[in-house]
């Protein structure tokens, strides 16, 4: 009975853990859907503006599913998209003041992993700039489907999310404590039908020599 009693608080533990990692792997990913929703987004034939309060590094990211709102002047805007097989749009990154000191940043190739799979939107790294603090930047996008959205904002890769591994890890270690309960109550379950060893009573001993004696 103790053993059984065991298992169970093994399974119950399993079920716990299993559950809270989910949680925690889905919160990961809402909170990673709400940090790109408040991407900049900018349609073609449209600008946007960015500032940023400290020199920061923005990712440019071609998404093929997402929603933009409505940006002002712009008749391209307030829309929701999903496309695929695009070519990659072009962008060109100006002073929105027109300062004369500005210096248009260099643009950085992004690496093939930088991206985001998300329930509300889609979208992959195509290179990264540096901003300065305290600047106001006019992004603009050429492309020749005016479908084509490209979203500016931090590096998002939700697989490489802390939170989210931290959850996968504990759903792994929910599943295999689940395992490992289900096999020791299969287990107790078969002991207690089979019933505790014990040596022949000497009564049954006794019944069988004088069955041979006869």
């Amino acid at each position: 009975m103790r053993r059984w009693r065991r298992s169970t608080w093994v399974l119950m533990v399993a079920a716990l853990v299993t559950v809270v990692g989910f949680a925690t792997v889905i919160t990961s990913v809402f909170r990673d859907q709400s940090i790109v929703g408040d991407f900049v987004r900018v349609p073609v034939g449209c600008e946007g503006v960015m500032t940023v309060d400290t020199d920061t590094t923005v990712y440019a990211y071609v998404e093929t599913r997402g929603r933009i709102g409505d940006i002002g002047d712009c008749s391209n805007d307030d829309r929701s998209y999903d496309i695929s097989g695009r070519p990659t749009p072009t962008f060109v990154v100006r002073s929105a003041d027109d300062a004369p000191d500005f210096e248009a940043p260099w643009v950085v190739p992004a690496g093939s992993g930088v991206t985001y799979d998300l329930p509300e939107y889609s979208g992959r790294a195509v290179g990264s700039f540096t901003m300065e603090a305290g600047r106001r930047y006019a992004i603009s996008v050429a492309s020749d489907d005016l479908a084509d959205v490209l979203a500016f904002g931090r590096r998002v890769v939700p697989v490489e999310s802390p939170m989210a591994i931290t959850g996968a890890v504990m759903v792994m270690l929910g599943v295999v404590m689940g395992i490992i309960g289900v096999v020791a109550t299969s287990m107790s379950r078969r002991r207690r039908r089979r019933g505790p060893w014990a040596p022949p009573r000497l009564a049954d001993r006794a019944s069988v020599t004088s069955g041979v004696e006869r």
